[in-house]
């Protein structure tokens, strides 16, 4: 009789405590209307755990075109570092080709010249017509310099005024070495002051040219304009008291006449 009474009190007991149990788990006490705090020792564990950002999708072209961009980078800075280069070795060679060369310019010297045709009217104001043919020797007085002469042209005046002009082929002169070269003037009524009384016509003859030089490997140096005059060209004629001159052709008087550069 007392067993089964221990028995029914330890059954009742556990009955409460389970009864407790499932009260306290089921309805947790709160504070003042907010829930509890949980426990230090409760974690919370999420069933999913975060996505992994995906990594950028490789090209497989794309470090081929990486390396042809950078290949043409570099092949465009050495064609301009190259083209620099070439440049400022060009204006070195031409900066010691003139100081160190120095080169000194082609030589003119005037060796004949005729007058033919010539005729001085006896209007207000004369004009003169005649033919003029010129003789003369360039030569180049370097030792060490080729000379070049082009865009040449002559102009042929009696006194100060001018008569006739003609052009001339260009020509090459090599070290210590000269041409001579024709020079043909035709005037058709150019007005001159020339009186009765002069026994001489005085012609003057100008050439203007670009001289470009060269030495050795140096090549071309840069193009200057020159221009040379050949002053005191004498002509004796005889000349009928009305102006106008005998016919016949005459000659230069007094030898051969160095033009002066200018």
């Amino acid at each position: 009789m007392v067993h089964i009474i221990i028995t029914l009190a330890s059954s009742s007991s556990m009955a409460d405590h389970s009864s407790k149990s499932s009260a306290t788990a089921q309805s947790p006490p709160t504070t003042n209307g907010r829930p509890p705090l949980p426990s230090p020792t409760s974690y919370h564990y999420s069933s999913s755990r975060p996505t992994p950002t995906p990594p950028a999708p490789i090209h497989p072209n794309q470090p081929h075109n990486a390396g042809r961009t950078r290949l043409r980078n570099c092949i465009s800075h050495c064609l301009l570092s190259t083209a620099v280069a070439i440049g400022l070795i060009i204006l070195l060679y031409i900066f010691i080709a003139s100081i160190v060369l120095d080169p000194d310019f082609p030589k003119f010297r005037v060796d004949s010249l005729t007058v033919s045709n010539f005729n001085l009217s006896s209007t207000i104001p004369p004009l003169l017509s005649g033919n003029f043919d010129a003789q003369i020797t360039a030569w180049n007085p370097n030792k060490k310099v080729t000379l070049s002469c082009s865009h040449l042209e002559a102009e042929f005046y009696l006194g100060s005024y001018p008569i006739s002009g003609t052009t001339l082929p260009p020509f090459i002169l090599s070290v210590k070495n000269e041409t001579s070269i024709a020079l043909n003037f035709t005037a058709v009524r150019a007005y001159v002051d020339w009186g009765e009384s002069d026994e001489n016509l005085d012609f003057n003859l100008q050439i203007c040219m670009k001289e470009h030089y060269k030495a050795g490997f140096w090549g071309w140096g840069q193009g200057e304009w020159l221009v040379f005059s050949c002053p005191d060209l004498s002509v004796r004629v005889n000349t009928l008291p009305n102006g106008s001159t005998t016919g016949g052709a005459w000659s230069l008087t007094g030898g051969a006449r160095r033009c002066e550069f200018f």
